[in-house]
């Protein structure tokens, strides 16, 4: 039983066996793992176990001794921290996340709230609310509908940073000034907490992008500096990332300095190379710590519902410090993936160029192709390289050498400028009778054409001849019997 960072009120038949309860009422427990919680009981000014003898007891001497005071407790309001201001579990931060009120670390200040208007330098923007509030709680950078923003040098943050912008009208962030990484943790503005016994700061930071244009990235979106910071939550999501360097060395999430991330996610985005044959990988930890030197016990990467092309081209997706370990865990689902990592190794690349039965592995419902030197898009088969968690349900082309076009529809149409031109300005628009968009797949951004399935249409067999016919999963059929098909554009049922 693993038992962190949790609270513990009036839990259990009776006071001081909490743990004794948790076991089924049973002693033992010499494998469970107890950590930083708070046990309290209103029988009496007691806190934690005072039963010791029992096998399950928390005997590690990390429990927060204090009463937690929820706000309002009996309406299903268990903030705690805002109020009194001598809660030691909100002092801790433990228990649910969302139930942590306004209680800082000591020389922590209040959350640092920042909407820049259209035209402004992200980086004096951020700078700016630094000459403010030298230790916020975290950053919120508001970016406004359809705003235009740039990056004169890398921002420098020592705290948790969201940039979060409309979710119908992204504002676009111009990176082709910024010399650096658009983003990295300071190594002058520390946190305002201590180290623990792994080197790292005390307490993990979250980065997240969301709802928002990258264009012209010519170094990381983030990189550590070489700082200790353990990142909980690194998200991208509902984005768009052009990049617009070639170079191997350029890494688009750089972890090489010293710095983990525990959860890395990419969803409903778009990310790819404008120049054929990018190299840039996606994550790189090479040369940094492993997850198990920040004390994780698990490391998770996971890729859903969005478009890649063109990155890492011939390369390993990732560098991984240590690769192929039973600490890494690897989902990758719905994805529309063209020409990215090696040719049928997209998966193991996740993992350093390895496949085997350590990692955790899910890859399902995802599209792997790649242009052959005819400029055709051929299918492509993918390995875990564990016959227990294998890749499932891939999805295939139309025919086993496919026209760029009957894939994007959007081959020549207009990039996100509006400018008319090819994809690799940034326009991954599916056919409408590509099996892509048949299965929702890739960022979903790219599923809204000009032709959307407004209606399923019936139609009699022996009425079946004109066009050409395909199944959902796209194979193409010369007479169709009943069921559900793409013709002309349109599912249609055969009846």
């Amino acid at each position: 039983m693993v038992l962190k960072s949790s609270i513990l009120y009036n839990f259990g038949s009776n006071k001081g066996n909490e743990v004794n309860g948790w076991l089924w009422g049973q002693n033992g427990g010499a494998n469970s793992e107890y950590n930083k919680n708070c046990y309290w009981s209103e029988e009496g000014e007691v806190t934690g176990w005072t039963d010791a003898s029992k096998g399950g007891s928390d005997q590690t001497g990390t429990s927060i001794v204090g009463k937690p005071y929820f706000k309002d407790a009996d309406n299903g309001d268990f903030t705690i921290g805002d109020e009194e201001w001598d809660d030691e579990p909100s002092k801790a931060r433990i228990g649910d996340p969302r139930w942590l009120g306004v209680f800082q670390p000591e020389g922590v200040t209040a959350p640092l709230e920042l909407m820049p208007l259209d035209g402004a330098d992200l980086y004096a923007e951020v700078d700016d609310g630094y000459t403010r509030s030298i230790a916020p709680a975290y950053i919120n950078v508001t970016l406004r509908p359809g705003a235009h923003y740039y990056v004169s040098q890398p921002i420098e943050v020592n705290t948790t940073i969201n940039f979060i912008g409309d979710e119908n009208n992204p504002a676009v962030v111009d990176l082709s000034q910024c010399n650096g990484p658009m983003l990295q943790y300071s190594s002058s503005l520390l946190p305002a907490f201590t180290m623990n016994d792994k080197g790292f700061w005390e307490e993990p930071f979250n980065v997240v992008f969301k709802n928002i244009i990258f264009s012209q990235l010519q170094n990381a979106l983030f990189a550590d500096n070489k700082q200790p910071y353990l990142i909980g939550y690194m998200t991208l999501d509902n984005c768009i990332v052009e990049v617009t360097t070639k170079s191997s060395s350029k890494k688009i999430f750089d972890f090489t300095g010293g710095g983990v991330v525990e959860h890395f996610t990419i969803s409903n985005s778009t990310i790819y190379g404008k120049e054929k044959g990018t190299e840039v990988q996606l994550y790189s930890s090479q040369s940094g710590k492993k997850a198990t030197d920040a004390g994780l016990a698990m490391q998770y990467f996971t890729v859903t519902n969005s478009t890649l092309y063109n990155i890492a081209y011939k390369k390993n997706l990732n560098s991984h410090r240590l690769s192929n370990q039973n600490w890494l865990s690897y989902t990758i689902t719905n994805n529309v993936i063209l020409d990215c990592g090696k040719e049928g190794q997209f998966c193991k690349g996740m993992n350093g160029g390895q496949g085997g039965t350590n990692p955790t592995w899910l890859v399902q419902y995802n599209s792997f192709m790649w242009t052959n030197a005819a400029g055709k898009l051929t299918n492509v088969e993918e390995s875990t390289g564990d016959d227990m968690e294998a890749v499932s349900a891939s999805y295939l082309n139309v025919y086993p050498e496919t026209e760029i076009t009957d894939i994007f529809t959007k081959w020549y149409s207009k990039d996100m400028y509006g400018n008319y031109s090819d994809f690799f300005r940034g326009n991954f628009t599916l056919s409408d009778y590509s099996v892509q968009k048949a299965n929702s797949l890739g960022d979903p951004r790219w599923l809204k054409g000009d032709n959307e399935y407004t209606d399923i249409q019936g139609v009699n067999a022996e009425k079946a001849a004109e066009g050409e016919w395909y199944t959902i999963q796209g194979v193409r059929v010369n007479q169709p019997t009943k069921g559900l098909y793409i013709h002309n554009g349109k599912k249609v049922m055969v009846k």
